[in-house]
């Protein structure tokens, strides 16, 4: 529902002849993506044999051909205090194996607690 705008080029020469040329058009979006369909799926326990990969769809714009997704892993949902938010995978999944690799001292996984509960969210902004 944004507004619709066209860039034009012209030029002037000392003559007074004027050349026009079509740039771009583009569309003013200020609306965040819809997130009212939107499902996040991760596995409910993780360990060494059940890496932390989680997927994603329905996340919409209608106005924005492009959505960059982010993901972050906190002790509350929408926080990222236990891994900061980071660019994903890709537009439908992020394997969170390179980022919370167990061997690495320090890394995020090993900073988990057993049995402790931890929250993935999804940030999604329109291009």
């Amino acid at each position: 529902s944004g507004d619709s705008y066209v860039l034009t080029a012209s030029a002037v020469n000392h003559a007074g002849l004027r050349g026009f040329g079509f740039v771009r058009a583009f569309t003013v979006d200020e609306s965040s993506p819809i997130v009212d369909y939107a499902t996040v799926e991760c596995p409910a326990t993780v360990g060494a044999k059940v890496p932390l990969r989680c997927s994603w769809r329905n996340f919409l714009d209608p106005q924005s051909p492009k959505l960059d997704y982010e993901v972050g892993i906190g002790s509350v949902p929408g926080n990222d205090d236990t891994l900061a938010f980071m660019p994903a995978s890709n537009a439908l999944w992020h394997d969170f194996e390179d980022d919370l690799s167990e061997g690495d001292a320090n890394s995020t996984m090993s900073s988990l607690e057993h049995g402790q509960q931890y929250y993935v969210t999804v940030r999604v902004t329109n291009c």
